[in-house]
């Protein structure tokens, strides 16, 4: 039997009924409460409607739809074929009785939803000569039932697909995969330290950003490309089409970027970033179960790598945690060889171009892998606790360098620390940076400290107690980082910080007019409204660099200007500043 998605047609029943007399249609009319009547004649191919028939299509004039073809010309087409089919085997006898929903075009051209009910009467002989059937107009009951489908298959709050229509949509697009017609890519999407606008602003805070951001979502991916909530601060964006597994990161970015421009709430601008795990569909997969997985991994590896990045799958992300494992005995290994160092990346004063400090930045000469950076071991310190031993010998080291430029005539260069959490927390940290700088002789205006805007609001009072002693010792204190998380600058005035370090994602197209340009001009303009200082980290070309100037940010930092130097090249780089990067 023939049958449409939205058309359904089910046997009431195979046995004849056997002969009984033609009973007046106007009385059944009457009988069946609102139900519209209706009698095919099998011999003249004759069909008679009951004047609720009528009414219920909005049809006046007696010839219309007097035969079965006439009432197949107004049923839907997507219903047409499975109608047909119902009547052809009414008409011959194949089937006696049957019930079916399908769409009937009324006079005023919308399509109504009738429930239509069936049975073949024999004459005297056994033989079919009629069939008799009732009209019901369910539309009402279709279009609730409509509703209570899209409601349990979208978000209410967003409007968008929730995770159980995206699931299906991704399965249709596995097997369009596996038929070799088109590609697709999963994007899933984690707004990074999201609590904390419930936190400050209240659920109807969070909520009115969740709408935002579905909002720029939607606006960043083409029509057919699904954009869903997947529960709490989690979207997922399902690509559709060839190629992507060359253009899916560049998008990932490009949805990033449009993350990035300001919310406003409760009279207060804040930011917010992502952290984005992608996955490109392969036809190996067998459910979309698998991809939603593999997508999970993508995104937790991205956090674990410390958030606010994209983050293609790859196979090795299975193996992850036997390879920490391992990791992390070999960090134990060379923090006991001394494998660890400080390199250093100056940070320009953007108005003049003068050196006004360097961020000590530990690497790790690795005996095979060559020198690493801290994403290679960073994650393992922090969980481990190594961070807070490490971190006592990086704040010491960088204070014995920058004692010692001080020595050599560059009175006016600090040098940057990074502070982890853990160190923050720790509970002789601020003794930890006062016997740094007395065994250095470093004073304490020419140590700045950066630390992340996690560690600031994770704990407030206890953080505003440390910040409070480091201030009175005369030490600053930037916030790294800015706008990788929930960030508020108003916010921000509440605790004894000197400034803000803009994330180097905001530099990307700043070059360009655009939203970029003008998200970076409101950080800067708020800021300093605030007397903070704004440092503006990733400066990677001179377009780049001209702009920075012109929205009148206090330093740059960036590979423009120079990447991490050794020790040596860092002192290098003071005597010939000039000569390396061009500034007359």
């Amino acid at each position: 039997m023939m049958s449409t998605p939205e058309t359904a047609f089910r046997l009431v029943s195979s046995r004849p009924p056997g002969t009984r007399e033609r009973r007046n249609t106007l009385v059944v009319a009457r009988d069946v409460a609102n139900d519209g009547y209706w009698e095919w004649n099998l011999a003249t191919a004759a069909v008679e409607y009951s004047p609720r028939c009528r009414e219920m299509l909005g049809i006046t004039e007696a010839p219309v739809m007097a035969s079965p073809s006439a009432w197949l010309d107004r049923v839907h087409p997507s219903d047409r074929d499975a109608v047909r089919a119902v009547i052809q085997r009414l008409g011959s006898g194949e089937q006696t009785r049957a019930q079916c929903e399908h769409r009937v075009r009324h006079a005023d051209g919308s399509y109504r939803w009738m429930m239509a009910r069936a049975a073949t009467v024999c004459d005297n002989q056994g033989v079919p000569s009629r069939v008799v059937g009732w009209l019901t107009d369910v539309t009402d009951r279709k279009t609730l039932e409509r509703q209570y489908a899209g409601a349990a298959r979208h978000d209410t709050m967003t409007g968008l697909p929730n995770r159980a229509l995206l699931t299906d949509r991704l399965t249709d697009a596995l097997e369009i995969c596996k038929r070799g017609e088109s590609g697709f890519a999963l994007l899933v999407i984690d707004l990074n330290h999201f609590h904390r606008v419930n936190a400050r602003f209240g659920d109807v805070g969070g909520d009115d950003v969740l709408r935002g951001v579905a909002q720029a979502l939607r606006q960043s991916v083409r029509v057919e490309d699904v954009v869903a909530r997947i529960g709490g601060d989690k979207f997922g964006i399902l690509l559709l089409g060839d190629g992507l597994e060359r253009v899916a990161g560049g998008i990932a970015t490009r949805i990033k970027a449009a993350l990035r421009r300001p919310y406003r709430l409760a009279d207060e601008e804040i930011f917010i970033s992502a952290t984005i795990g992608v996955v490109i569909g392969q036809p190996s997969y067998a459910r979309a179960g698998e991809v939603l997985r593999d997508a999970d991994s993508a995104l937790d590896e991205g956090k674990r790598l410390g958030g606010d990045r994209v983050l293609v799958f790859q196979p090795a992300m299975h193996h992850a945690p036997a390879a920490r494992l391992g990791r992390e005995r070999d960090i134990r290994l060379a923090m006991e060889r001394g494998e660890f160092s400080l390199h250093f990346q100056p940070m320009l004063g953007a108005p003049n171009g003068e050196v006004t400090a360097f961020e000590a930045l530990l690497r790790w000469q690795h005996p095979t892998e060559g020198l690493l950076g801290p994403a290679h071991f960073l994650d393992v310190l922090r969980e481990t606790g190594m961070i807070v031993p490490v971190g006592r010998r990086v704040l010491r080291d960088a204070c014995m360098s920058a004692a010692r430029w001080k020595q050599e005539g560059r009175a006016r260069v600090s040098v940057s620390v990074n502070v982890a959490t853990s160190q923050l927390v720790y509970p002789g940290f601020v003794a930890d940076v006062e016997r740094a700088l007395a065994e250095s002789g470093l004073e304490p205006a020419s140590l700045m400290l950066e630390v992340t805007e996690e560690a600031l609001v994770g704990d407030p009072d206890s953080t505003r107690a440390v910040l409070e002693r480091l201030r009175a010792g005369g030490v600053r204190v930037f916030v790294d980082d800015f706008g990788t998380g929930y960030s508020s600058l108003s916010h921000l005035r509440e605790l004894p910080v000197h400034g803000v370090k803009i994330d180097r994602g905001f530099l990307e197209g700043i070059h360009l007019p655009g939203t970029q340009r003008e998200i970076v001009r409101t950080i800067v303009r708020l800021a300093h409204l605030l007397n903070l200082d704004v440092v503006a980290e990733g400066v990677e070309t001179q377009a780049q660099m001209d702009v920075v100037r012109e929205l009148q940010c206090d330093v740059a930092q960036g590979f423009w200007i120079a990447r991490p130097l050794d020790p040596d090249a860092a002192e290098a780089f003071l005597r010939d500043r000039r000569a390396r990067i061009g500034i007359a």
